[in-house]
């Protein structure tokens, strides 16, 4: 072969290699996107149950109190036990998911008829 054919043909063995590498990569960032997106249908999907799950949230089953958030995001039930609270809050944690959760102690009434916080 004559000399700018040799040179043109290496050219062309280099572009090649440069685009099989990109292939390559373009094939990696693909996958990766299938993944981002069944993930994302996951998500969805629990985000889309969201109106039944509320409907179905028991805040007791039994005598256990039941964790909102496991219920809501996972569809799973949590216990919610005490924990050491203030004189203003009570104090909450999931056996589960271990989030607390704090609440105004609500106001009650008296024997005497007045309101007092709990």
């Amino acid at each position: 072969m004559e000399y700018p054919a040799i040179s043109l043909i290496q050219a062309a063995g280099e572009i090649a290699d440069g685009l099989k590498n990109r292939k390559a990569s373009l094939e990696r960032d693909l996958a990766a996107l299938d993944a981002r997106a069944a993930e994302l249908e996951r998500q969805l999907s629990v985000v889309g149950n969201v109106d039944n799950r509320f409907a179905s949230y028991e805040p007791k089953v039994g005598n256990e109190l039941q964790c909102p958030k496991c219920w809501m995001k996972h569809g799973q039930r949590g216990t919610i036990t005490p924990t050491p609270g203030t004189n203003k809050e009570d104090h909450f944690r999931c056996n589960r998911c271990d989030t607390e959760f704090a609440f105004r102690k609500a106001a009650r009434a008296s024997s005497d008829g007045t309101m007092r916080n709990a």
